[in-house]
């Protein structure tokens, strides 16, 4: 984007400029920012300049080329930062050397590299905290930190911050079927174990307060997995697409399940929501196609858009607070019951009100849905209940 600016000369009125670089591929340079903003690529092999029309060149932008069909690539020493998503999805990339002084590399800078010949990447000593794995899929059996940095440290090829409370990345292609995180960790950064293809079960111990985005994403042999009670926050897409899911546990102190957390975890039959949850985020267990059955606690008070939407499998839904008093997004049971009829239940007695709110949430034959009203308690227990009552009152008097 060319910067207006009236009061610079001609010469520095274009921020902008393009140079083959010693290569065959073009390169758009913000001479402000000393950021590569865009490519024209026509040769694999891509070579970053140093320099562009004599400005240092220091920053690669966002997705600049992601997608594209490169097989090598070579930074410069000047190269600080690699912005996010910047050589995501580039296949046919063989190997991976990290510029010598980069102090930043955003998440998802080379997720799906997946093509890499070289199994092992080596963190520079500059590197700064990374907030996100940004080697997800990249088909890496260990990290490997060089004498003097500070910033990290590795045990068994994964990861870690410093003093292992963070873990970092989980290298994809690491020969295990069963991780057991270290028992001081605290956090799982977003991405961290993204497309870990032969992980079956992971432990989780106690002491991890956070789950961020898409730690768990696309692990789709994962069958096992339990979170303790110390978790406090599990970010969005956190499990999406964990496909081979059977059931898993929400923690007493997690309030809301967040966007898209369950999302086409296919063979989820089982989820047990605790009754600290307030939010149902949208999308939370759509395409849930095993799930059959789902208890929404009383202390549910919002369930999003399309939240439970494809979940074909259901037959029994239980509200444990008034549907009345639940604030309920478009199409939040949309698809239910493709097969079978759905029991739901709720804690008041179904009127035409009531039962007008849920049709508005689905889009299935009325004739599947089996509105169940609650028990009205028999008389023998109330008359019971007064007779123990009287007791407990004759008791008192005579005391």
């Amino acid at each position: 984007m060319i910067k207006l600016n009236f009061n610079k000369s001609i010469e520095q009125f274009d921020a902008t400029a393009t140079t083959t670089a010693n290569t065959a591929n073009v390169f758009t340079f913000d001479k402000d920012t000393q950021t590569i903003t865009g490519v024209t690529i026509n040769s694999p092999d891509v070579e970053i300049p140093d320099t562009i029309d004599g400005v240092e060149v220091l920053n690669i932008g966002d997705s600049i080329f992601r997608g594209e069909d490169i097989t090598s690539v070579i930074f410069p020493d000047s190269i600080k930062k690699i912005g996010v998503n910047a050589f995501g999805f580039c296949s046919e990339l063989t190997s991976i050397n990290l510029p010598l002084n980069i102090l930043n590399i955003e998440n998802s800078a080379f997720g799906g590299c997946n093509g890499l010949t070289t199994t092992t990447i080596t963190i520079p000593l500059s590197l700064n905290m990374m907030n996100a794995n940004p080697f997800w899929d990249c088909n890496l059996t260990e990290f490997i930190i060089p004498t003097g940095v500070s910033q990290y440290s590795v045990e068994g090829g994964v990861l870690f911050n410093k003093d292992k409370t963070i873990i970092v990345a989980y290298p994809n292609d690491r020969n295990a079927t069963e991780y057991i995180i270290p028992n001081t960790v605290t956090r799982i950064i977003e991405s961290v174990f993204d497309t870990c293809y032969k992980l079956e079960k992971i432990t989780i111990q106690e002491g991890v307060t956070t789950i961020n985005a898409y730690a768990f994403y696309n692990c789709d042999k994962l069958t096992i997995i339990h979170l303790p009670n110390s978790i406090t926050t599990i970010d969005e897409s956190a499990f999406e697409e964990c496909s081979g899911l059977e059931s898993i546990n929400i923690p007493s102190n997690v309030s809301i399940i967040s966007n898209q957390l369950f999302y086409r975890c296919s063979k989820l039959k089982n989820i047990d929501l605790s009754n600290s949850i307030t939010l149902i985020s949208g999308n939370a267990f759509e395409g849930c196609t095993s799930l059959n059955e789902i208890n929404i606690p009383s202390s549910v008070k919002e369930i999003g858009v399309y939240s439970f939407s494809g979940c074909s499998s259901l037959s029994k839904i239980v509200f444990n607070n008034d549907i009345k008093d639940i604030t309920i997004g478009k199409d939040a049971f949309n698809d239910i019951a493709k097969s079978n009829k759905v029991d739901v239940y709720n804690t008041v007695k179904w009127n035409d009100e009531r039962k007008e709110k849920f049709y508005n949430l689905t889009n299935i034959d009325h004739s599947k849905i089996n509105f169940i009203n609650p028990k009205k308690p028999k008389q023998w227990v109330i008359i019971t209940l007064l007779i123990i009552l009287m007791l407990i009152i004759i008791i008192l008097l005579v005391i």
